[in-house]
């Protein structure tokens, strides 16, 4: 396939991360550092040729000049917030009709997938192709593939959406008016994670990159095998897997108050203060609870130790009065004897009302006040995404998320929401325990499931795993930030916390169920 002049790799990159700042400047090895690395593999394509290297006009980004003259590859500037009129921008001047959209943090990109996508792309005349619509490659083999006059059309169709704009694609995912495509593995490897976002990332990537040096360009399927047969390399357990779990666990408080969950239990205060202490031992420090929970405050008053507290509130007409809005918060904090760190609104269809707006201007108003410090929604459904973040500064999203329910990946949402500096908070990992017992099986409720839990139950049975390791593992093999963990009582707890980092993680059966019936226990009829 000979090369097109109006065809281009655009590779995004800036230096102000917030996680890892300067992050395209570390070494990976004693040549390359991540950017060059990255460049180096995009420069073996055999479908094109011309790369730009796509930064902001910021000065602390001139940095990138010296990358691209040393590497013979150009360098455009442009927009810092707005990378969709960057790109736009840079494919006009360059007279670009085919843009190849890769990021600078994934150094392990490999340009056989990036060429069957274009070779596919060309031959089907699509405006829209990459390997990301239905998430099956390592995170960090991102490739899309998007004309020009598509991007251009999808600027101009959403004008009237307030979605950030660092968002290039996102309309384009998202919209049926567009012709794509997408390329998938033969297998699911979407839960591996290549790309560069923090510390541990760069040890793994660094570690990668040692093991098959002085050859910088090896293939994905070769880190694939890789994974498989090294344990110098530690890849499955990227550091200390139970020390990166419990800085991301909240203690999940619904059973401290009332009765919950499928055995319809409430923790005895002498077992919530064991839990608490442990907790604190492992340095656990939040607590995410509701104003619905609090009836009984004095759990909270009588803690030992000094804990932070996520909150959910369920506003009504009401607090579109700022000073109502006030009051009710005043009150919920005096309850927990403690401040606010993330204001969460545990039911969001008021936010699809008009009133919706005042009431999150207030909650705005309030959070300036040092009532919180961040504002949250808690969603049953990822398909309110793409509306509550256009029309509301959303800082967290808290959701569902176990080995049944996927939504929040398969829907793309979970890269989406990171992309966009939010996060993500997972909660029901255990679905409210009917994943550890086939007594529940029994309830006539959950028979028109019994195959799928068969298999479920099945598969642990035969390869020897628990349940509690089993889900533990496949959650943080996901970028989640936190994990909300119910707990039932102290024993409970420090299993959860002692769990066994398992090897093949990334292989296990795949038990995805959509049926809303099964995965939002709100629709349960058990009694």
């Amino acid at each position: 396939m000979k090369f097109k002049n109006d065809i281009a790799i655009f590779l995004a990159a800036r230096s102000g991360s917030k996680r890892l700042p300067n992050k395209h400047f570390f070494k990976l090895d004693k040549n390359y550092n991540v950017i060059e690395f990255c460049i180096k593999r995009l420069q073996r394509s055999k479908t094109v040729k011309k790369i730009f290297l796509c930064t902001t006009k910021k000065k602390e980004d001139d940095k990138f000049v010296h990358i691209c003259k040393k590497h013979n590859i150009e360098l455009f500037r442009g927009s810092e917030k707005n990378v969709l009129k960057r790109f736009i921008d840079c494919a006009k001047q360059n007279s670009i009709r085919t843009i190849v959209r890769i990021t600078a943090d994934c150094p392990l990109i490999d340009t056989d997938i990036l060429d069957k996508c274009l070779k596919i792309h060309l031959k089907k005349n699509l405006d829209y192709t990459s390997n990301i619509l239905e998430l099956s490659f390592p995170d960090g083999l991102d490739v899309e593939i998007v004309n020009l006059e598509a991007l251009i059309k999808s600027k101009n169709l959403r004008i009237k959406d307030l979605n950030n704009k660092e968002h290039v694609t996102s309309f384009i995912r998202k919209s049926k008016l567009f012709k794509k495509y997408n390329l998938k593995s033969s297998k699911n490897y979407s839960s591996r994670r290549w790309t560069l976002d923090n510390k541990d990332d760069l040890t793994y990537i660094k570690k990668i990159v040692y093991y098959f040096s002085p050859n910088i360009y090896f293939s994905w399927k070769k880190v694939l095998e890789l994974e498989k047969t090294s344990n110098s390399l530690n890849i499955k357990k990227r550091s200390d897997q139970k020390n990166h779990f419990k800085k991301k666990i909240i203690i999940g408080s619904a059973n401290f108050f009332q009765k919950y969950g499928i055995n319809n239990r409430k923790v005895q205060h002498k077992e919530i203060k064991k839990i608490l202490d442990l907790a604190k031992k492992n340095k656990i420090d939040i607590i995410d609870t509701a104003t619905g929970y609090l009836s009984d405050d004095s759990i909270l008053k009588n803690l030992n130790h000094r804990f932070k507290f996520n909150s959910k509130i369920n506003p009504d007409s009401n607090w579109t009065s700022y000073e109502h809005c006030k009051k009710k918060l005043q009150n919920h904090v005096k309850k927990m004897n403690s401040n606010i760190e993330i204001l969460l609104f545990h039911d969001t269809k008021i936010l699809f009302k008009e009133e919706g707006k005042k009431i999150f201007e207030n909650i705005k108003l309030l959070k300036k006040k040092g009532f919180f410090k961040k504002i949250g929604i808690s969603i049953y459904n990822p398909n309110h995404l793409s509306y509550l973040t256009s029309k509301y500064d959303i800082e967290v999203v808290q959701c569902p998320y176990n080995i049944f329910d996927k939504r929040i990946i398969d829907s793309g949402w979970l890269k989406e929401l990171k992309k966009n500096k939010i996060e993500v908070h997972a909660r029901s990992i255990f679905l409210q325990g009917i994943l550890f017992n086939k007594n529940y099986l029994k309830k006539k409720y959950f028979r028109k499931w019994k195959n799928h839990f068969d298999l479920w139950f099945e598969y642990l049975r035969k390869n020897k795993i628990s349940e509690i390791d089993y889900c533990i593992n496949d959650i943080i093999n996901h970028d989640f930030d936190k994990i909300i963990i119910g707990i039932e009582n102290f024993e409970n707890f420090k299993q959860l916390l002692n769990f066994k980092p398992l090897q093949n993680i990334n292989e296990m059966i795949d038990l995805t169920n959509n049926d809303l019936k099964l995965i939002d226990p709100r629709k349960w009829k058990t009694a």
